[in-house]
């Protein structure tokens, strides 16, 4: 079994006045395989509008929140009931764990190890884009000559 551990709870409920959301699988994730952990180097990024669906598509995988008030969440495979994947009441969990079902590597493993997933919120925009490397549209570009641009 693969778990994949993001600290801090996932829901998106804690979202729902935010209507554009950033689903972002960190750089170096910490991923336990068979109670070994290991680091994922992989960077995604996808938009979803969570105000008008539920799902959204991502490297021929549907994210689904299977019931917005708990924050459950699964992974399919694109035109099938198939479950990839699995994330039961992240909305009250410490930990974000993310179980990857038996011979899911099958459907292209390194476009689901998408480690820890992280809602951004707006608020947090300048702490996140920090942390991931990614330069926002707004932030501050140095000139040659020494000058401040924006």
């Amino acid at each position: 079994m693969l778990e994949i551990r993001h600290h801090g709870a996932l829901s998106p409920d804690s979202f729902e006045s935010v209507a554009e959301v950033d689903w972002f699988a960190m750089k170096s994730s910490q991923v336990r395989f068979d109670g070994q952990e290991v680091t994922v180097d992989t960077f995604l990024r996808k938009k979803t509008l969570l105000g008008q669906s539920r799902s959204f598509l991502c490297g021929g995988v549907q994210f689904i929140w299977s019931d917005r008030s708990s924050g459950n969440l699964e992974l399919r495979r694109e035109g099938t009931d198939v479950v990839i994947a699995s994330c039961i009441d992240s909305s009250t969990s410490e930990d974000f764990r993310l179980h990857i079902s038996p011979g899911a590597h099958v459907v292209g493993f390194d476009l689901i190890v998408l480690s820890a997933l992280i809602v951004h919120h707006k608020r947090e925009d300048r702490r996140l884009r920090a942390r991931l490397g990614v330069k926002g549209r707004n932030e501050r570009r140095k000139k040659d000559d020494g000058d401040d641009e924006y």
